[in-house]
C-alpha cells in the first residue's frame, strides 16, 4: 500500500483566502506540468497543434479555479 500524505491542518476547513491559496497553487501545478508537456509534443511531433490545444486546456484549468474560488467566497460570506 503505497504511504499516505497527511496534511497538518485541510486547507478546506480554513478560512477562505487559505482556500483560494492552495486552489491556485494547484492550479498553477496543473497548468506548468501542460505547458511541459506541450513543449514535447511541439518538438516531438513538429507542429503548434498541441500548444494550442494545452493553450485551451490550460485557459479551462485557470477558469475552473477562478469559478471554484467565487462560488467559495460568497458561500463564505453568506454564512
Amino acid at each position: 500500500m503505497p504511504p499516505s500524505i497527511s496534511l497538518p491542518c485541510s486547507p478546506w476547513h480554513g478560512e477562505v483566502h487559505l482556500q483560494a491559496a492552495w486552489i491556485l497553487s494547484a492550479t498553477d501545478v496543473q497548468a506548468n506540468l501542460s505547458v511541459l508537456l506541450a513543449a514535447a509534443l511541439v518538438a516531438l511531433l513538429d507542429s503548434a497543434i498541441p500548444d494550442l490545444v494545452i493553450g485551451a486546456v490550460v485557459c479551462g484549468l485557470v477558469f475552473r479555479g477562478a469559478i471554484r474560488i467565487n462560488r467559495r467566497v460568497r458561500a463564505a460570506s453568506r454564512s
